[in-house]
Parts: structure tokens; C-alpha cells; sequence
């Protein structure tokens, strides 16, 4: 649970426009970005996409900032090559 909490700080309160992260975008016991969307009311535009290797990759939209400007983010697979 503790990576879970660090991973939805870095993204909740990254001023970034687009958020990349690696890993994490799969549906196993480690892979927290689900989660950490779902929490931060983040929609998932994309939730895969039809290639191999790197079908778990993901699109979503973040909450806006403080001044209205409209923020994403793109989880890309952990496995290099899949990315």
C-alpha cells in the first residue's frame, strides 16, 4: 500500500501537463495505476491497446489544475520491449 500512496502523490501533485509512468499499468498484485487513477477520478480514455508486447498501456484524463489547464496521463508498460 505504501507504493500506492507514493504513486498517487507524485501524479496528484505533478504540475506537468502529461504525466508518463512505466509499469504499473497491468492488473497484478503490484501494478498500482488503476487503483491510483481510480482514487484521483481520473478516467481512463484508453485502457489497452491491441499490440503485443505492450497491450497494457493506458490513456487517462487527470484532474485540472489549479488555473483550469487540462492534464493527462500515459501509462506506458513496465517490460521494455513492450514499451
Amino acid at each position: 500500500a505504501d507504493r500506492l500512496v507514493e504513486l498517487r502523490e507524485a501524479v496528484a501533485h505533478s504540475p506537468a501537463d502529461v504525466v508518463i509512468t512505466t509499469g504499473s499499468t497491468a492488473a497484478g498484485p503490484v501494478d498500482f495505476l488503476h487503483e491510483t487513477l481510480r482514487l484521483l477520478d481520473a478516467p481512463l480514455i484508453v485502457d489497452s491497446v491491441s499490440v503485443r508486447p505492450g497491450h497494457p498501456m493506458l490513456l487517462a484524463r487527470l484532474p485540472a489544475t489549479a488555473d483550469g489547464r487540462a492534464r493527462h496521463l500515459v501509462g506506458l508498460p513496465g517490460n521494455p520491449l513492450a514499451a
